[in-house]
């Protein structure tokens, strides 16, 4: 049983674009910015919608105050998962009014 799960478990890791770890990455270097500084709490993959949604935390160093959310990431048919953080107390302090873009890339099937 136990090697049944293994070998599912790796399976599902195939089928997903980029790794839970690299999407965290990324997220994270896109979205700390300024007075913010985020960190991401957990990343879920559906493959039936080819999206990320990723749970994170982000700290305004004006206030001290630790806020959290979730973003959706939808693929875009050409590599990159895009979504839009719409919470206010994240974007207001970057000076933005409607919503602060995140992009997560894989790698292009091109060699360097």
């Amino acid at each position: 049983m136990s090697r049944q799960i293994t070998q599912l478990k790796q399976e599902l890791t195939s089928q997903q674009p980029l790794s839970p770890k690299e999407v965290a990455r990324q997220f994270e270097k896109r979205a700390t910015l300024g007075p913010i500084t985020t960190t991401v709490k957990d990343v879920r993959y559906s493959l039936e919608a080819d999206a990320y949604k990723v749970n994170f935390s982000w700290v305004d160093s004006t206030s001290g105050k630790t806020w959290y959310s979730d973003l959706r990431l939808n693929h875009d048919g050409f590599g990159k998962y895009y979504g839009q953080i719409r919470n206010g107390p994240f974007i207001q302090p970057l000076g933005y009014k409607e919503a602060f873009a995140i992009t997560v890339e894989t790698p292009s099937s091109f060699d360097d």
